[in-house]
């Protein structure tokens, strides 16, 4: 699947009362707070409040593409040298109900290829599933998340009965501080190595430039050249679990494979229309591993260099 990063929410803590009981999943969004600035006291009028349409994205669409130069198995040389690529496409339509609140429902597709494989290692890893939920935003800014992905989760072109899944993730966030939040989320899946996956942290934005976001299994900092770029360095969790094909190795055989790839890089992202955005970035995948954890095969690889670009729409 994709990233186990969410960017995390902010909401009065009076709402939590209303949302707590869909505490069951990962994290929402948060987005930058503005402020006040110059020293002129006059009273000045609110500003006009926006257009549901120009404060909430009704339409976004996210493209991802990457690719990982080629790696060795460890303790498995024979197996010879593999890269990957990867592509991720989630489309989501926002439909408001209430004040402030909004079903999402869309596409969303990945699929990783590997440049070898055997009976043990498949050539891909695919999901094909919806995203749907219910969202809640104030002001502009996404408060909090409950998003659900039913599909099928499958290695190769075997798509089986038992490849369904329905990952669930929400989160919400509470300000300590008008510069800090504290996080908190859950993730929830029936094929993962652990059915229920915590994350959470802080996100503190230091200046008006500078923000650092501490948060589990995402961790970034980022700062800003100008209205338009930024640039950022952090870590990523990518990966998820998948329902393999049938083989001939009674470890392998429809078993649930997870895979896991921890990486760290540093990019620029530029945002020229308030409607489009996208970012370029590179770094280093320390290790990426095919786990069969409940057969026991395990297959981890060596470190190596990656680069990712990332397509964003907002309408």
């Amino acid at each position: 699947m994709h990233a186990l990063g969410w960017p995390p929410p902010v909401i009065p803590f009076m709402k939590l009362r209303f949302i707590a009981p869909l505490l069951i999943g990962l994290f929402g969004f948060l987005g930058t707070r503005g402020a006040l600035a110059g020293d002129d006291k006059a009273v000045q009028p609110p500003p006009a409040p926006l257009p549901v349409s120009a404060a909430v994205p009704l339409w976004t669409v996210d493209l991802q593409g990457d690719y990982t130069l080629g790696s060795r198995f460890r303790w498995y040389n024979g197996l010879g040298s593999q890269a990957e690529y990867h592509y991720r496409l989630d489309a989501v339509r926002r439909i408001n109900f209430a004040d402030g609140w909004y079903f999402r429902v869309g596409p969303d597709l990945e699929r990783f290829d590997f440049s070898r494989s055997n009976a043990a290692l498949p050539y891909s890893l695919n999901q094909v599933a919806a995203d749907v939920g219910v969202e809640y935003w104030s002001k502009g800014r996404l408060g909090f998340q409950l998003r659900l992905e039913p599909g099928a989760y499958f290695t190769r072109d075997h798509v089986t009965d038992n490849s369904f899944d329905i990952p669930v993730t929400v989160g919400v966030g509470y300000p300590l501080r008008p510069s800090l939040d504290l996080v908190v989320g859950l993730r929830a899946s029936i094929l993962d190595e652990y059915p229920v996956l915590p994350g959470g942290g802080l996100i503190w934005r230091a200046t008006d430039r500078l923000k650092v976001e501490a948060v589990f299994p995402r961790p970034n900092i980022s700062y800003k050249l100008s209205d338009s770029t930024q640039v950022f360095a952090g870590g990523e969790l990518l990966g998820g679990a998948f329902r393999n094909g049938p083989t001939n190795d009674r470890r392998t055989n429809n078993a649930v494979l997870e895979y896991r790839e921890y990486r760290a890089g540093a990019g620029v992202s530029f945002n020229p229309i308030r409607s489009v955005s996208a970012s370029l970035h590179a770094g280093w995948s320390f290790e990426r591993e095919f786990d069969y954890f409940h057969s026991g095969p395990s297959f981890r690889t060596k470190g190596a260099p990656y680069v990712e670009l990332n397509l964003r729409l907002e309408l």
